[in-house]
């Protein structure tokens, strides 16, 4: 658990936004995806753009100027979904289960209209600059596409499935019609948007992430490790930071898990996760009573539970 925060209205929209994921079962609107192709620079270009556009509706009182901001947002996320089939779907969930969450908790949590319209723009500054959006960006989108489609005064959200998609939605509610080629759309489009300044910035971390990504491979495939097997794990980690590993799985930079063997806790150095298994470096590994330790990690082993080598790798198994 992360302690509460300080500021009274950020508390309160936390809490309404957790209690909304207790009724999401009840909704039918609870469900798994996978969006680890928002690690791509192109994919983040994208996100950014779709933001920024969306951003600039908010803000415009005229109808015209308005709509021509969402149809450039539109353009954005179907080119984006264009350059990645089927993610589309992934996506929506992602918007549906965590931007939905968030959208209620400010919608529930601002005493106006125009005080939600501020924090939703001020909700850029959270997110714009995060290491990952893989498990990030809808937590925007979905504050977002929210508060644009309140404004439509209709009963979008009553109608929501798992299968809904927010952009399709505001292209019908706002009678928004998008241009059949949509890559030159976007060329157009894309000029007024800070895209040289976003471009520039995402050139840059794409060299740092492949330099990165190279060492996590070395790390995870070539180095000894310690190999957790997970079973209904407790989790807790920062969404912000997730990093893909191609087809190995994804990578948390800090990390809890409590399972039955014990309580693992990551603070530097990553952890290889696939909510089945974690795999963590054993450069450095000793044990001292119940606690083992590694670099960058801990964990507080249960009772009956001791830790073994098995040829190159380590393990943990249950004590008989």
């Amino acid at each position: 658990m992360y302690p509460l925060l300080e500021n009274d209205y950020y508390r309160n929209q936390l809490c309404t936004h957790e209690l909304y994921h207790r009724l999401q079962k009840k909704l039918k609107l609870n469900f798994n995806y996978n969006n680890d192709h928002m690690d791509n620079m192109d994919a983040r270009i994208l996100i950014k753009l779709e933001w920024l556009a969306l951003a600039k509706a908010i803000s415009e009182d005229k109808k015209e100027k308005r709509n021509d901001f969402l149809t450039d947002a539109l353009i954005f996320r179907n080119y984006r979904r264009k350059l990645y089939p089927g993610k589309d779907t992934m996506e929506n969930k992602f918007e549906i289960h965590e931007g939905l969450a968030g959208y209620t908790g400010h919608k529930i949590c601002s005493k106006n209209n125009e005080e939600f319209k501020n924090y939703t723009l001020r909700e850029k500054l959270m997110y714009w600059d995060n290491q990952s959006y893989v498990r990030s960006f809808a937590y925007y989108s979905g504050v977002l596409y929210g508060y644009i489609l309140d404004q439509t005064n209709s009963d979008w959200n009553l109608t929501l499935t798992p299968n809904s998609d927010l952009g399709l939605i505001t292209q019908k509610a706002y009678n928004i019609n998008l241009p059949k080629k949509l890559e030159n759309a976007y060329e157009r489009s894309k000029k007024n948007y800070n895209y040289e300044e976003i471009f520039q910035y995402e050139s840059d971390r794409e060299k740092k992430r492949q330099e990165m990504l190279t060492a996590y491979r070395f790390r995870f495939t070539n180095d000894t490790v310690l190999i957790l097997d997970i079973l209904k794990p407790n989790v807790s980690f920062d969404p912000r930071t997730l990093i893909p590993l191609d087809t190995l799985g994804t990578v948390y930079p800090t990390i809890k898990i409590i399972a039955d063997w014990g309580i693992l806790q990551v603070n530097e150095g990553g952890c290889l996760f696939d909510w089945k298994k974690a795999i963590v470096t054993a450069h450095g590994i000793k044990q001292e009573n119940s606690i083992i330790k590694g670099d960058g990690w801990e964990i507080e082993l249960n009772e009956n539970w001791k830790l073994i080598r098995e040829t190159k790798n380590y393990r943990l198994i249950k004590d008989e």
